[in-house]
């Protein structure tokens, strides 16, 4: 909430409120200000929170494990310890610890309804695909978060983390806390043009006060005036 009114123009109004509360005891007016200064600030709050929550449930969701085949041996490993080109081996129940091609399946049907928004379990197989379907129609492909509904399946994984779909989304989901919209930066950049005007109209002003009165002798006019 605090980045909310940390701005030039909300901190002029916390001010314009306490001195309207305090100095000329308008309980009125600082309760005007302290109004706008709600309206300003709590839309902000909200949408950080949404995205903090959403970005907290991505997390929830991710698998703490995955059972992996190395060198010939099958092994548990942490889901972070996942790396690109790791065999990894899901079966019903499991959540899917990364992005990955389907090298063999059996029945495969995977839940991707928090990624794609299907309600219904997707059935893959190993047939290839081209490289512009859609993600709901990669069917080759189970993705992280994914909870595998059905059957069993070896996969070849090709992204990890934040290069996942769901990883993508989720540093989407992050940048919204720090990025400023088009109706914040507005009053920002108003307020600093205001300082600046604000500031240098005074001394435009008083820099033409100082400049000396045109000269009325007839010297100077004579030698100001054009030749002929």
């Amino acid at each position: 909430m605090l980045a909310q009114v940390a701005s030039p123009l909300n901190l002029v109004l916390v001010i314009a409120a306490v001195l309207a509360g305090v100095v000329e005891r308008s309980v009125k007016e600082a309760l005007v200000i302290g109004l706008v200064l709600a309206l300003n600030g709590v839309p902000g709050f909200i949408q950080e929170r949404r995205a903090d929550q959403a970005v907290a449930a991505l997390r929830e969701m991710l698998s703490p494990s995955a059972r992996v085949r190395r060198g010939g041996t099958v092994t548990d490993i942490p889901a972070d310890d996942v790396v690109p080109g790791d065999v990894v081996m899901v079966q019903a129940g499991d959540r899917v610890p990364a992005d990955g091609r389907v090298l063999r399946q059996v029945n495969l049907e995977t839940d991707e309804s928090g990624l794609t928004g299907e309600s219904v379990p997707v059935a893959k197989s190993t047939q290839p695909l081209t490289d512009t379907a859609g993600l709901p129609d990669r069917t080759c492909m189970a993705h992280m978060t994914s909870i595998v509904t059905r059957g069993r399946a070896d996969l070849l994984i090709t992204a990890t983390g934040m290069d996942t779909e769901i990883g993508k989304v989720a540093g989407l989901l992050e940048r919204t806390d720090t990025t400023r919209t088009s109706a914040m930066n507005t009053p920002a950049r108003s307020s600093r043009y205001y300082y600046a005007t604000g500031d240098c109209g005074p001394r435009s002003a008083q820099c033409s006060s100082c400049r000396p009165a045109p000269s009325t002798s007839p010297r100077h006019k004579a030698w100001s005036a054009p030749q002929t």
